[in-house]
């Protein structure tokens, strides 16, 4: 896993007490820094709001066109692809964020995983978020 650069040390006693503590992630002389309101941060919110929007627009609360701003052609045409064959999961109920987490794999990317629940149960999501001219996307992404 990789550091994105304008990583700083975290100062002592800054950290926000509502957020679980994480082991710091080494730098590339192996040094541990917490990445404190860096790019890091803003891949988080990014693939939080995006997951959030792929599931909502895959249960058919929001219209599949609003994920043209977030993800890549490719990732709303199959998104477009199970709406319109509709998912057996849908009858389970609405789809519900459980867990996110990122994998940063370089200064322009980044792997997300996590999982969602459906009707008490739970699924998993991947996705791989790319950094370009318009700012991150959704390259990739897969539900189960």
């Amino acid at each position: 896993m990789a550091v994105l650069e304008g990583c700083i040390p975290a100062e002592a006693g800054s950290r926000d007490p509502e957020v679980p503590e994480r082991p710091p992630l080494p730098n590339r002389d192996g040094r541990g820094t917490a990445c404190v309101g860096t790019e890091v941060d803003v891949v988080r919110r990014f693939a939080g709001r995006a997951v959030r929007v792929v599931l909502e627009v895959v249960d058919g609360r929001r219209p599949v066109a609003q994920l043209t701003l977030l993800a890549d052609p490719t990732v709303v045409a199959a998104v477009a692809t199970v709406v319109r064959l509709g998912a057996v999961e849908r009858r389970l109920g609405p789809a519900v964020l459980v867990t996110l987490e990122v994998a940063v794999s370089g200064p322009r990317a980044a792997e997300i995983f996590g999982s969602y629940e459906r009707g008490g149960r739970r699924f998993a999501l991947a996705a791989r978020v790319l950094h370009g001219r318009q700012g991150w996307r959704l390259a990739a992404l897969r539900l189960r």
